[in-house]
């Protein structure tokens, strides 16, 4: 028998997740610090391209189910 990991998310989760970001990033640029915006948005750029690019569609390694 062959464990499978899976996780699932509340919509609620995402939904804070994306509200943190966009507060921790309103602050940033609130307080004038525009290299650790930059970063942290290419920082995020690049996770995605990882993720999803590499993980997702080159290796097929992550399944998406009910989206």
């Amino acid at each position: 028998m062959e464990v499978i990991p899976s996780r699932a998310l509340n919509l609620l989760y995402i939904l804070l997740d994306i509200g943190f970001l966009l507060f921790l990033f309103g602050v940033l640029m609130a307080c004038r610090k525009y290299l650790a915006a930059l970063f942290g948005l290419f920082g995020g750029l690049l996770y995605f391209l990882v993720d999803y690019g590499g993980f997702y569609l080159l290796l097929g390694t992550r399944e998406v189910h009910g989206a």
